[in-house]
């Protein structure tokens, strides 16, 4: 499941692949979006896959089983 880190106060919470979730505003300000929409759409262009067995990109998005 792909999770993101706050980057400033270490919270972690999951990353729903649902237009139809609301993140917190902290989420889309680490990956640079304003609404659901284009969170989805940056998730829409990388694979799940990327994220096994790798440490937090840049955003703060990794993968935990």
């Amino acid at each position: 499941m792909l999770k993101i880190k706050n980057l400033k106060t270490g919270k972690v919470v999951s990353i729903v692949r649902d237009v139809c979730h609301t993140h917190p505003d902290w989420v889309h300000g680490q990956c640079s979006t304003f609404t659901e929409s284009q969170l989805q759409e940056m998730l829409d262009q990388t694979s799940e896959q990327d994220y096994v067995g790798q440490g937090p990109d840049v955003c703060g998005i990794f993968w935990e089983e």
